[in-house]
């Protein structure tokens, strides 16, 4: 017998179907708790495959079929955005490079690499946004330790400064308020 509990105790997929998703952020948008989108809004562009989106009987659903616009809207958005990611990882070395061959080549070889998988994962049908890669610091500081010590630097520092600018960005993608908004709507909904 499929009962909620037992699904809940096989981990947390169980909420994470396509349905599921829609109706989370249908629910959200009528009760105006619009903080809740993002989060939503970017699980299910992630998850769920651009010809899933599109051949969905959702569609029939005014309020699923708006969702879904905004779903694919905001998935074709951060895919745009994942290309900063990609070009971020291909820049040149820093103008105070010591070693500007080696590190350029360096700088070449994990562009590359980065291109590789994302290539091998959209062969494999997974094409999971870029935030993804932008979460784990240490993949990047293993590729920063074959460059100079100005170059690792300037490195870390733009990835940071492009990872804030990535996250910053993500509500807009979906034509949602930016964060400090979203939380100024949580604070006073809560607050009530």
């Amino acid at each position: 017998m499929d009962t909620l509990g037992s699904r809940c105790r096989e981990g947390p997929q169980w909420f994470l179907g396509l349905e599921m998703l829609l109706d989370i952020i249908a629910i959200a948008t009528h009760i105006n708790a619009l903080w809740v989108l993002p989060a939503a809004y970017y699980i299910c562009s992630d998850l769920m495959p651009s010809h899933t989106l599109r051949d969905t009987p959702s569609w029939n659903d005014s309020r699923r079929a708006t969702v879904l616009r905004n779903v694919l809207a905001g998935k074709i958005n951060l895919e745009i955005m994942d290309v900063a990611f990609e070009d971020f990882i291909g820049t040149s070395p820093c103008s105070g490079c010591i070693h500007r061959e080696q590190c350029g080549l360096t700088t070449l070889a994990t562009a590359r690499r980065l291109r590789s998988l994302i290539t091998q994962r959209k062969s494999e049908g997974i094409k999971r946004h870029t935030l993804k890669f932008w979460r784990s610091r240490s993949w990047l500081e293993k590729q920063c330790k074959e460059l100079c010590e100005p170059c690792s630097s300037a490195c870390m520092s733009a990835y940071e400064s492009t990872r804030g600018d990535y996250w910053d960005k993500i509500p807009l993608a979906f034509n949602l308020p930016g964060w400090e908004e979203l939380k100024l709507l949580r604070e006073t909904a809560f607050s009530e």
